[in-house]
């Protein structure tokens, strides 16, 4: 296929940048922006398009586009930038090829791109090339052969003269308005987009990452003496690696029986003593999550540096591995343990994004925990951990992405109102998408109306409106905004909220 030039690239780029996002929400433009002109990129880079990570990063940008136009959140629009980066990252990088290191690689070569040296604003030198000059005759000479033949028309045909001088009489009208149609932060809205446009198609690496990109090889590899050494250094070499394994050993025996006693507390309190977790117990069992999390990835990261090199390779370390797949399988224990936290959490106090976000974690957790095992049994390198658990992180993240947290969070706090204790200001802080249920239960609004002036550090507006006031507040700026926009915002939720309210663009 012939390859759209660069240049023609950029200037598409930047009117449909202009016409698609110009005082418009992210919504179907962003849709359809990302797949014109990533599929355009696609196209223009056969080469290396049907690499894994290019490939990722299409899966990424389809499930992503597919969350912002069912509920518009911004975790959806987050992962929808972050797999372009990766994908133009993964179309224009030649020596990364780790996701971790190919989105940020991405984001600020596309940035920093328009700064360095490039040919889109360079004039040649000597003359037009022939695609220049092929380029000028296309434009230029039938330009100049309508315009002579519009004055050869207008001098024979008054009407048509008369025509033609209103329309340069309104067109003049409108140039001479022109500021008001394009004010100042337009023209830099529009230079914002030729920045990226040139970021995107004249993209540059700039090589922050490459010598941290890992090795290829995902066995290990035995490190042995050299031939020369001598007998006694061998020999000490060899004690050192079983004094090693001892300390290895009773330091994984020491924290199995600590992890242990741990573990069968949490048993006692979450499954013998159920009935004894109240609101306050919940609250103070929870404080510790973020400690607990810390402690599984610390717990990861001595696993990773007793099995670092040749202690694989030990004749005797059998036990060390059972130690170790036992003290891995107690750190799921603890997992399990945080999500009880969360939990009984959520059964007092509701849903929120940390206590969502917890779980997220907490399912990359246990993938890493898995691959953890495998890494210890089959002799895997650290790269080879790395790589597998970036791509279950992402696509844990973009799944994670499709549901419309925003709506579960809501329905299901005021749906349990009655037995939770819920934060109403919390509920009002989220999206327009969540106002319908909002109204739904403007009755539990009106019994809390007055009770959060006390929090006006937090949420200034608690200072002049009340809870009902807010909501109402809510409710016509989101009507202002949506009567605002053309349809190049259009995404499902705000479609339905709309509908609900009755409310016509």
């Amino acid at each position: 296929m012939k390859k759209l030039p660069q240049g023609i690239s950029v200037i598409l780029f930047t009117i449909l940048f202009n016409i698609f996002f110009w005082q418009e929400k992210f919504g179907i433009n962003l849709t359809l922006f990302v797949l014109i002109f990533g599929g355009l990129l696609f196209l223009q880079n056969p080469t290396t398009k049907n690499n894994k990570q290019a490939l990722l990063a299409l899966l990424g940008i389809v499930f992503s586009s597919a969350g912002v136009l069912y509920h518009n959140s911004l975790f959806s629009k987050i992962m929808l930038f972050s797999s372009v980066f990766l994908f133009v990252a993964s179309l224009m990088e030649k020596q990364l090829k780790t996701i971790y290191l190919l989105i940020p690689s991405g984001f600020l070569s596309i940035i920093t791109s328009p700064f360095r040296k490039n040919s889109f604003f360079s004039v040649p030198d000597t003359g037009l090339s022939g695609k220049a000059w092929k380029w000028f005759k296309l434009a230029v000479i039938p330009l100049g052969i309508t315009i002579l033949f519009t004055i050869i028309y207008s001098s024979a045909n008054p009407v048509f003269a008369n025509k033609l001088n209103i329309i340069f009489e309104n067109l003049g009208d409108y140039l001479s308005h022109i500021f008001e149609h394009y004010p100042f932060a337009r023209f830099l809205f529009i230079g914002f987009g030729l920045l990226t446009g040139i970021g995107i198609y004249y993209y540059q690496s700039l090589h922050l990452f490459d010598n941290n990109e890992p090795l290829k090889n995902n066995n290990l590899q035995r490190e042995k003496q050299p031939l020369n050494s001598a007998s006694i250094k061998k020999s000490a070499s060899m004690i050192a690696l079983k004094t090693e394994f001892r300390m290895a050993l009773i330091t994984l025996i020491a924290l199995n029986a600590l992890l242990l006693c741990v573990n069968l507390l949490d048993i006692n309190v979450f499954f013998l003593e159920r009935n004894a977790m109240n609101s306050d117990y919940s609250s103070m069992l929870h404080k510790g999550t973020w400690i607990l999390i810390f402690s599984i990835i610390l717990s990861a990261i001595i696993v990773l540096y007793i099995f670092r090199k040749n202690l694989n390779f030990y004749p005797k370390n059998k036990s060390l591995k059972i130690a170790t797949y036992v003290w891995i399988c107690q750190n799921v224990l603890l997992t399990c343990s945080v999500l009880m936290r969360v939990y009984h959490y959520v059964i007092h106090h509701g849903l929120a994004y940390k206590r969502i976000g917890v779980v997220i974690f907490v399912s990359a957790t246990l993938f890493g925990l898995a691959t953890l095992i495998f890494k210890v049994k089959a002799k895997k390198t650290n790269t080879y951990l790395l790589k597998t658990n970036a791509i279950a992180v992402f696509l844990i993240l973009l799944i994670s992405s499709l549901f419309n947290w925003d709506v579960i969070i809501t329905k299901h706090n005021l749906a349990h109102a009655e037995s939770k204790q819920i934060d109403y200001l919390f509920e009002l802080s989220l999206s327009d998408k969540t106002l319908p249920i909002l109204d739904q239960h403007r009755k539990l609004l009106i019994n809390k109306n007055r009770d959060y002036r006390k929090y006006k550090l937090l949420y200034k507006w608690t200072k002049n409106q009340s809870l009902i006031e807010r909501l109402d507040y809510r409710i016509e700026k989101f009507k202002h905004n949506y009567q605002k926009q053309s349809f190049l915002s259009w995404n499902w939720s705000d479609q339905q909220t709309a509908t609900y309210f009755d409310i016509q663009r």
